[in-house]
């Protein structure tokens, strides 16, 4: 195979790239061919996405789509394996036909091996969503044969082994049948009754929401989420993909990365968290970044073994005074300053050369002679009208309001084109907040980030499963949990995180642990709770109200308020409330903006009165001869 060469990989990296290159060496030492029995489009490459992840190892693969004239250039040598994609409906003449194609050509490898993957066809209602299916059913078969079976199904004299799958099973089925094509029809070899496929009923709803992400967790045997689609209210996708990446392993272990995010509006998503992890977002949703990287591990049979996901937002530090003087003095304003300036300057002109009262342009030498010319001629009028101390004073106050007018950014806590600098991602567990003892008030706007999950969670998520206890064994916890609440434990595991929120430390569940819990702990197979946490959660953060979301999650499971936690949040003093409300009023978080306004005001007014004295100067340079038209033109602009 061309890509069974690795780049120099690094001392993490080894153990995914030996294991990565054992297997493409061993069972596609020449590469693979992928054809389509009747289609040819993207789900072609899309069903590879799995083979083409890692980045140090290049899998040499061909796409045949059964047609002469579509064909692409095969490899130079003989494949190890071919793979055709066919709707469960294919005839077995169909087959042969794609067979005899790969038989006309000149590297036609007669003993390679030969996988058919059946595909279901999209439902009439939805196709867009069968289509999804049918990417994620491939790349879950192509993973379990590539690494799990670490072989290809065996092509014989009469017959072809064919592999065929369902979408996500119930707790206890299998995540594939495996059946075989004899004398043109399709039979089970595990005991399963002939005749058409029967897929399992779905646990999961359809994840085409109006107005969020659909989550997605990746899993290698059972995919239990389609590639995620951001759709608005009238389902018109706005942006699909998948962004997974080969991490390194621990022994065996295979790891994935998948950035997983928070999408606070359908129409303002798109692009945001790409444009915040490139340090170039100038936009934040109540002075939150949400931020999140899903760390999924797997063994070398592609069973789960360990997530480590990390949730978490990043509120924005303080800036300091020359990083606020830099956004009091913007480029745009500056621009819009000179813009308007220039605006002015030539309208006058003008309206003075058609009036017949303007000077004769030919007696100035440059261009900036006249619009100094004109400079001084509106400093001559102001003058003329208000004196020094009110124009100063008129120049300083129409700067600040200005400022603070273009500069919205400053408003809540600042959030700018500076974010690389201004954001300090601090990793904090939960149980870091509560052995330190920080109080997180409502007002505070700080999210956490959340270390573990199933299979080492902190002390914390153990306490949560066992309503305040500690567990030893976490998955003996979770199997009790579920077995004391089948169709209520997510009920009982937000009941559990209020009330310990409400006893230590002050903490609200408004934080994006919930959603870590009710995603990796509970929400595998896709509980409907998971749509409506999601939800509430994406109004707070967009919101910022804090205790809205309180009342929420209070109110959806019936749990009364922590009377310790209300006795705290009374005890503030009215002192305190007052300041606070004034602040949010005025939307003044930070000092260094009041000082870097005022700054600004009397470096403007300063600029001003240093051309006012450097005009007449110039002009007196310029040595004009007298024009009396040009006198009679000052004589009225007087």
């Amino acid at each position: 195979m061309q890509g069974a060469r690795a780049a120099a990989p690094s001392d993490s990296d080894s153990d995914v790239t030996n294991l990565a290159t054992h297997i493409a060496n061993t069972y596609f030492p020449n590469g693979l061919v992928l054809l389509a029995a009747t289609t040819c489009d993207a789900l072609l490459a899309a069903s590879f996405l799995l083979i083409s992840l890692n980045t140090q190892l290049r899998w040499t693969f061909e796409v045949v789509c059964g047609k002469p004239y579509h064909r692409w250039p095969l490899l130079s040598h003989q494949p190890s394996a071919y793979i055709l994609l066919a709707p469960v409906q294919v005839k077995e003449k169909e087959i042969a036909e794609q067979v005899e194609v790969l038989r006309g050509l000149s590297n036609w490898n007669a003993r390679a091996k030969f996988l058919v993957l059946l595909l279901r066809h999209a439902e009439d209602d939805d196709e867009e969503a069968g289509a999804l299916h049918d990417v994620h059913d491939v790349l879950r078969e192509l993973w379990r044969h590539l690494v799990v079976e670490a072989t290809v199904a065996r092509k014989e004299r009469d017959s072809v082994s064919v592999w065929t799958h369902s979408p996500i099973l119930r707790p206890g089925q299998g995540p594939w049948r495996e059946a075989e094509w004899r004398n043109g029809r399709l039979r089970y070899l595990q005991g399963h009754l002939q005749g058409q496929l029967e897929p399992p009923p779905r646990l999961y709803q359809p994840q085409v929401v109006a107005g969020r992400l659909a989550n997605f967790t990746l899993r290698a045997v059972t995919f239990d989420w389609p590639p995620f689609t951001i759709a608005d209210k009238c389902r018109n996708k706005l942006a699909s993909g998948i962004e997974v990446r080969l991490l390194r392993s621990a022994g065996d272990a295979l790891g994935f990365r998948l950035h997983e995010v928070l999408a606070p509006a359908a129409q303002a998503w798109p692009g945001l968290m790409k444009r915040v992890n490139e340090g170039s977002a100038d936009v934040a949703y109540a002075g939150i970044i949400p931020y999140a990287e899903r760390f999924l591990l797997y063994d070398a049979s592609g069973a789960y073994l360990q997530d480590r996901t990390r949730w978490f937002a990043t509120t924005p530090r303080a800036l300091t005074v020359w990083e606020s003087v830099y956004h009091v003095f913007r480029p745009q304003v500056w621009l819009l300053l000179l813009v308007s300036y220039a605006t002015t300057v030539v309208l006058e002109v003008s309206f003075a050369r058609l009036s017949g009262l303007g000077p004769d342009l030919a007696q100035y030498e440059t261009w900036s002679l006249v619009v100094l010319d004109s400079w001084r001629a509106l400093v001559d009028t102001s003058v003329g009208v208000l004196p020094a101390s009110t124009r100063v004073r008129l120049l300083f106050t129409a700067w600040v309001l200005g400022s603070m007018h273009l500069n919205q950014a400053f408003r809540s806590l600042l959030t700018s084109s500076l974010s690389s600098a201004q954001y300090e991602r601090v990793p904090r567990t939960l149980d870091d907040l509560v052995a330190s003892g920080l109080p997180y008030a409502a007002s505070d706007m700080t999210m956490t980030r959340l270390y573990g999950a199933e299979a080492d969670p902190s002390p914390s998520v153990r306490a949560l499963l066992l309503g305040g206890e500690r567990c030893a064994n976490p998955a003996v916890c979770i199997t009790q949990m579920r077995r004391k609440h089948p169709d209520g434990h997510a009920l009982a595991i937000s009941q559990n995180y209020v009330a310990f929120a409400g006893r230590r430390a002050g903490l609200v569940p408004m934080d994006d642990t919930v959603i870590t819990y009710f995603n990796v702990v509970l929400f595998r197979r896709g509980h409907p709770l998971f749509d409506l946490f999601n939800r509430n959660m994406l109004r707070a953060v967009q919101a910022g109200l804090v205790e809205y979301w309180e009342g929420e999650a209070r109110r959806m499971y019936h749990v009364e308020p922590d009377k310790q936690a209300d006795k705290q949040g009374a005890a503030r003093t009215a002192d305190g409330q007052r300041r606070g409300q004034r602040t949010r009023q005025l939307r003044l978080h930070n000092i260094d903006f009041v000082f870097a306004a005022l700054f600004a005001g009397c470096a403007f007014a300063t600029a001003c009165f240093g051309l006012e004295c450097l005009t007449p100067l110039c002009r007196r340079k310029a040595a004009r001869p007298a024009d009396p038209a040009l006198e009679q033109y000052h004589a009225f602009r007087a």
